[in-house]
C-alpha cells in the first residue's frame, strides 16, 4: 500500500506510514475502475449483481418459509452479496443513468431486507417446531413414528 501523502511504500496492514507517519486509508469501498474490470460497465455489472441479490433475496424468503435449512444458506448469502454491493461506492458521471444507478440500489436495499425477513421466518418456523414437537411428545404422540421412521 503507498502512503496518501508521501507516496512511499508500506506494508499492506499498516495504520500509519512508517517514512512520514500520515495515517493510511483502509478504505474498502470498490473504485469505478475496478467496476469497470473485464469490458462491462460499471452500472451493467452493478445492475447484474443487484437482480442476483434480489432474486437470492426472494428465495431465501421461500425456502424459509418451508422450513428448509435452505433458505437459511440463501438467507445468508444475500446479506454476504448485499454486503460486498455497499461497498461499490461510485455514481454514475451521466445524469440520464442516474434512474437505473438507483434502481439497482433500491433492488439492493430490497434485497437486504429480504434477507432479514428471512432469517427472522426460519428463526419463527423452528421455534413453532420445536414448539409443536415437545407438544404432541407430551401428548404421548410420537412424531416419527407417523412420519414413518
Amino acid at each position: 500500500m503507498f502512503c496518501p501523502k508521501c507516496g512511499k511504500e508500506n506494508d499492506d496492514n499498516a495504520v500509519f506510514c512508517t517514512h512520514c507517519g500520515a495515517k493510511m486509508s483502509q478504505d474498502n469501498t470498490i473504485s469505478f475502475e475496478q467496476l469497470n474490470a473485464g469490458g462491462v460497465s460499471g452500472l451493467d455489472r452493478l445492475h447484474a449483481e443487484a437482480k442476483s441479490a434480489y432474486l437470492f433475496g426472494i428465495l431465501s424468503i421461500v425456502f424459509c418459509a418451508l422450513g428448509g435449512f435452505l433458505g437459511l444458506i440463501f438467507a445468508l448469502m444475500t446479506i454476504n452479496k448485499v454486503n460486498h454491493l455497499n461497498m461499490i461506492n461510485f455514481m454514475p458521471k451521466d445524469l440520464k443513468y442516474m434512474d437505473e444507478y438507483e434502481s439497482s440500489r433500491a433492488k439492493i436495499k430490497t434485497a437486504g431486507k429480504m434477507a432479514k425477513i428471512a432469517l427472522i421466518v426460519f428463526i419463527i418456523s423452528s421455534i413453532l417446531q420445536i414448539i409443536l414437537t415437545t407438544i404432541l411428545q407430551l401428548n404421548g404422540i410420537d412424531i416419527y413414528s407417523l412420519m414413518g421412521f
